[in-house]
């Protein structure tokens, strides 16, 4: 389906251009991250984690119990198992339900709002996996 289609694709090239990005955008998502008065969650779920380098940035502000990452690209989950290896990573569309867990005190996703159709049905899937009270932490530039 061409809405599951990375924008950028999911090759080596694509991986590498992500890292970069993570580390241009690291200490503006360091301090979104210890701007949300969030500390040791239950379980933080890092939305489209790609090749982990969100997630692990997640997983090293938040200290949250477990950790996972959601991710549609089976390459790109690989990565992020490799980069994120005291987490989780589970292949999945998060714009689909059901997301494969629940009560999820702290979603976060970066750069990924602006590459969703329907985005009021992909918020719908998020809220029925949260816990009470979670919290949406979204990093975008548009």
């Amino acid at each position: 389906m061409a809405e599951n289609r990375y924008t950028f694709g999911d090759n080596t090239r694509a991986s590498a251009r992500l890292r970069r990005l993570a580390e241009v955008y690291e200490p503006e998502t360091r301090a979104l991250l210890e701007r949300c008065g969030v500390h040791a969650p239950a379980l933080a779920v890092d939305l489209g984690c790609g090749p982990g380098w969100s997630t692990r940035l997640l997983r090293s502000v938040l200290a949250p119990v477990r950790t996972v990452g959601l991710e549609a690209s089976e390459r790109y989950a690989e990565e992020a198992r490799k980069n994120v290896p005291e987490g989780d990573v589970i292949v999945c569309d998060v714009t689909r339900p059901p997301l494969p867990v629940e009560n999820v005190e702290v979603f976060f996703c970066r750069f990924l709002l602006t590459h969703l159709r329907d985005l009021p049905r992909v918020l719908a899937t998020w809220a029925a996996a949260a816990a009470p009270g979670a919290q949406l932490l979204v990093h975008e530039t548009d």
